[in-house]
């Protein structure tokens, strides 16, 4: 602060800085479609969509990874935006079939997948 200005980004002139943190942690929603990962990821329509669509899928998933740190003894310690940090949305995405990644894109499988016809000799 040598020029007498204080930067915009000062713990003390942003009064949310202490909040943000928590805030992640308490509304999941905004920890989930701010993720970099997330981002990243959906940068395709029918990726788009997936991710979109699949909050709530995501979010157990992560529970469920809470819910095996306690089994095994220890305290649930990973935060939600650390899960997301993973890229579980690339792993899930993946390991669908191509039917069920056509529901999230602009067409069916129907058009890129035809049904055969039975041609008799």
């Amino acid at each position: 602060m040598a020029n007498g200005k204080q930067n915009a980004n000062d713990f003390f002139n942003n009064p949310f800085n202490q909040y943000t943190g928590d805030m992640l942690e308490y509304k999941p929603e905004l920890a989930y479609f701010s993720s970099p990962a997330g981002k990243t990821f959906a940068k395709a329509p029918a990726r788009r969509q997936f991710f979109q669509r699949s909050f709530g899928d995501i979010y157990n998933q992560y529970l469920g990874e809470l819910g095996s740190q306690i089994r095994g003894g220890g305290a649930p310690t990973m935060k939600f935006a650390d899960f997301l940090e993973n890229d579980p949305f690339t792993k899930r995405y993946g390991s669908m079939t191509p039917e069920m990644r056509g529901s999230f894109g602009s067409q069916g499988t129907r058009t890129s997948a035809p049904s055969t016809r039975f041609i008799y000799f």
